[in-house]
């Protein structure tokens, strides 16, 4: 995990982190940005590029569902993106 702490000496708060601990929910690295962070509200994100690794469309849409509660259009979805991921992971070139 690399994280990135702002705000005063007194009480520092994370603002960005990367993570990597495999589980069923993330299995992936990722990244975390604070909604609390002032420089988030004030725009200093704009036309920034914060590295990840590639991520699939499946891997996308899946956020949308999972975390963002994005109703999902049939019942097998997650099936679906699996199969798909699987396909993606197998023939990627980088």
């Amino acid at each position: 995990m690399w994280s990135f702490f702002g705000g005063p000496k007194e009480a520092p708060t994370e603002q960005l982190s990367y993570h990597y601990h495999p589980a069923p929910r993330a299995p992936e690295p990722h990244l975390h940005v604070s909604a609390e962070a002032d420089w988030v509200h004030h725009g200093a994100l704009k036309k920034k590029h914060l590295p990840t690794g590639r991520v699939s469309v499946e891997d996308f849409i899946e956020l949308l569902i999972v975390e963002f509660g994005v109703r999902h259009r049939r019942e097998d979805w997650q099936e679906v993106l699996d199969k798909n991921r699987a396909v993606f992971k197998e023939r990627k070139t980088w």
